[in-house]
């Protein structure tokens, strides 16, 4: 039954043709879902400027995601963390990729940046964030997991202990309380990649 699903779904590629490359993109990504496999995200493909939708969390495996009570706990979360992300500026959030492989995050007042690297071979992430200070010298790196959620969003998240890394120096730098004592809630979960849902600039 897959495989004349997938059949047809070729053939409707074909008859797409070249001039709508669109199309035969959101089959291909249909195809890989039917058959268990994933659209490779690259820093080509969400290079850009991205701006702050909503919170976002995802479980690191399956069985912690069951313990939890499934996809409603993620989503639990997310509404408890979307408060503490507005008082903290993090719905100001702005993520540049820009094809030179280097990135800006913006969080409120505060602006960070670095060089976008490749992913550690045994790492489920997409790619690796290293921060730069003042461009050059190294403050930390992190790993950093994209999932594109149709066209128009992506949610990219971090280890919850990375993002409180994240969090603490923005309250560092702005003295933000808020920033303090979202990083105090982060810190309450564990087996979880925490960050944003983000939609292109250009779409607000």
């Amino acid at each position: 039954m897959t495989k004349r699903i997938v059949a047809v779904l070729m053939l409707a590629m074909s008859i797409c043709g070249v001039a709508d490359l669109s199309a035969q993109t959101d089959l291909r990504s249909l195809i890989g879902g039917i058959l268990g496999t994933k659209t490779a995200i690259t820093l080509e493909s969400v290079a850009g400027t991205w701006r702050y939708d909503s919170p976002a969390v995802t479980f690191k495996s399956d069985n912690l995601l069951k313990k939890a009570g499934g996809a409603a706990a993620a989503t639990a979360v997310e509404k408890k963390l979307e408060p503490y992300y507005k008082t903290a500026g993090f719905d100001k959030a702005e993520v540049t990729f820009s094809p030179d492989s280097t990135f800006t995050m913006k969080l409120g007042r505060v602006s960070l940046g670095g060089i976008v690297e490749p992913a550690p071979k045994d790492s489920d992430a997409t790619m690796t964030l290293s921060f730069r200070l003042g461009g050059k010298v190294p403050i930390g790196s992190m790993d950093a997991y994209i999932k594109r959620n149709g066209k128009n969003s992506i949610d990219l998240t971090f280890d919850v202990s990375k993002l409180i890394w994240i969090v603490d120096k923005v309250a560092a730098i702005s003295g933000s309380s808020s920033a303090q004592a979202m990083s105090k809630i982060l810190s309450s979960y564990e087996g979880i990649t925490a960050g944003f849902t983000l939609r292109p600039a250009a779409a607000k």
